[in-house]
Parts: C-alpha cells; sequence; structure tokens
C-alpha cells in the first residue's frame, strides 16, 4: 500500500480522496501525520510551500505540486535530493489562472480610459464590449 500525505496548505483535499478511492486498497491518503510514521510515506502533495517535514521522509518516491507554477518550489532548499517533482495539471486551475491574468488586463485597460467613463464616445462604448468579449485573446511577450 502507498502512503499519500497531503500537506496542509492544499486546498480540497478530499478531491484527491475521491481521485483514488476506487484504488483505496492500492493508496492510503491522509493529511495528519499522527495516521502514519515518516517511513511510511511514499507520496507528497504540496501546494505553495516546501514544509520542513519532507526531508523526514526516508522513503519518499514522489512530490505532486498542485499549483500553477514551480519556479517558487525548484528554489527552495527543502526539497529532498534525488526526489522526482511532478506538476500537477488540471483544466480548470489553467482555466482559473486565465481569467486571473485577463481580469487584471481589463482592469489596466479600464484605469486607462476611466477619463473616457464619465463622457463616452461611441468608440469607447465599443472598445469596451471588445474587451469584455469571451473570444478576446491576450498575448504576451516575451514569455
Amino acid at each position: 500500500m502507498k502512503v499519500i500525505f497531503i500537506d496542509r496548505c492544499v486546498k480540497e483535499p478530499n478531491v484527491f480522496r475521491k481521485v483514488f478511492a476506487d484504488k483505496s486498497e492500492t493508496y492510503l491518503i491522509t493529511t495528519d501525520l499522527n495516521h502514519c510514521s515518516s517511513e511510511e510515506i511514499d507520496i507528497v502533495v504540496i501546494w505553495l510551500e516546501v514544509p520542513a517535514i519532507l526531508r523526514s521522509f526516508p522513503n519518499l518516491e514522489l512530490i505532486l505540486v498542485c499549483g500553477s507554477g514551480i519556479d517558487h518550489i525548484l528554489d527552495n532548499n527543502r526539497l529532498p535530493e534525488g526526489v522526482p517533482l511532478v506538476r500537477l495539471v488540471e483544466f480548470d486551475l489553467r482555466q482559473r489562472v486565465a481569467n486571473y491574468v485577463l481580469d487584471h488586463v481589463k482592469e489596466y485597460q479600464n484605469k486607462l480610459n476611466n477619463s473616457d467613463y464619465e463622457n463616452p464616445s461611441a468608440g469607447d462604448r465599443q472598445n469596451r464590449q471588445i474587451a469584455n468579449s469571451p473570444h478576446l485573446k491576450i498575448g504576451i511577450m516575451g514569455l
């Protein structure tokens, strides 16, 4: 049986429980280290930070990162050496990040045109409608 430890900062750990529910004989999922010893932990799920306790799991085989990026994880000296690190990719997360970026682009655009809101011309109204279109595509140069 593989033991999966889900760190306390991971949102909605029950989602992971549901994914592994049909494989209950193969995986034990825990969010509490009082339910198992550090030697039993095979897989860890983390999000925004690398818990210091990772180095105390001698049999750790895999670290799953459930965030939109892992640069802050890779630069951390708490990562145990030789343990594979995998970033989970999930459509809903990708869509939320895209919406976050789009909202900030719209907010920036609206601040630039703030003086036009009091007496908008026909052209200004049209530009705002285009900016709110669900078909709007934004490119980030140099990414």
